[in-house]
């Protein structure tokens, strides 16, 4: 799928898990953005699976899956990535023109992108409140993952429950 944006360099390519939506994919592209007490940075680009192809089936659509049973998205912080950033030219100004993001928000999640040492990517988890859904594989020995709150976000790195790092404890 390629987006072209008014006055935009680049077109946004976007991808599904080989590189090609499901087939009869139809459906609009959309920004999610935040609940009331969720951080601003914390939007997300969704493709919504609509019954028909006007804007009023909206209500009774439902958003792309992935294998794991989230939503297919694209995080705003990673659309404001350095490695990332011409790539999401178009879609940026499209949120912009449509009123969805702010210039200061887009700034401030650049800033918060920019100096962390650790390059965001679309598929990054990026935990910013309980209750918040995300998978995790109990088999892996690290999980990585950001943690977003109103103005910070970290990276973090979890040794899973199977980590054996030679130490162990003695437990009397």
């Amino acid at each position: 799928m390629k987006v072209y944006g008014p006055g935009c360099q680049y077109p946004f390519n976007s991808t599904y898990y080989d590189n090609r939506f499901p087939e009869g994919t139809r459906g609009f592209l959309y920004y999610n953005s935040p609940k009331a007490g969720v951080p601003p940075a914390a939007g997300e680009l969704r493709f919504r699976l609509m019954p028909g192809n006007t804007s009023a089936s909206f209500v009774q659509g439902s958003d792309l899956q992935v294998e794991t049973g989230l939503p297919w998205l694209i995080p705003l912080l990673a659309m404001v990535e350095r490695s990332e950033s011409v790539h999401y030219q178009s879609i940026r100004q499209l949120l912009l023109d449509d009123g969805s993001v702010t210039p200061t928000l887009l700034e401030t999640c650049t800033a918060m992108s920019n100096t962390n040492e650790h390059h965001l990517r679309r598929d990054s988890r990026i935990i910013h409140s309980f209750g918040q859904l995300f998978h995790i594989r109990f088999d892996m020995t690290m999980f990585r993952f950001f943690t977003l709150s109103m103005n910070q976000l970290q990276y973090n790195t979890y040794q899973g429950f199977y980590y054996d790092s030679g130490e162990y404890t003695r437990i009397a």
